[in-house]
């Protein structure tokens, strides 16, 4: 339950209220996830590879689905919340941002088909 990965430590600034607060907050945001499907290098030199990060999933697209189906089971009402699936993109911010879902993303741009909602498992 350590700060990054739980709230014993965490800074100042985010002791202002409580986890259950900032969720709510949070879940009422629009928020688009944007997942790129290659981004599953598990070696991956900047992927966190700490026992909680390993705990979150193998690498950062199964973690971002795991998170996103959390979210959905946990708000299954009013969650402002979208994931969009980036087509054989990895760890990538310029084709990431470039990409149809990314520009649909910014700039409201056509091209990008929302993922179905995963259920939770």
């Amino acid at each position: 339950n350590r700060w990054k990965y739980g709230w014993r430590g965490a800074p100042g600034y985010a002791r202002e209220n409580t986890p259950a607060v900032y969720e709510k907050s949070y879940a009422a945001r629009e928020v688009i996830y944007l997942l790129g499907t290659a981004d599953t290098d598990p070696n991956h030199p900047a992927l966190d590879k700490s026992c909680s990060g390993e705990a979150e999933g193998p690498n950062r697209y199964a973690r971002g689905m795991a998170y996103v189906r959390y979210m959905r089971m946990r708000h299954p009402e009013g969650l402002n919340q979208r994931l969009w699936e980036v087509p054989g993109v990895g760890h990538e911010g310029d084709k990431m941002l470039t990409s149809p879902c990314g520009l649909a993303a910014l700039f409201d741009h056509p091209g990008c088909e929302p993922s179905a909602p995963s259920q939770p498992h």
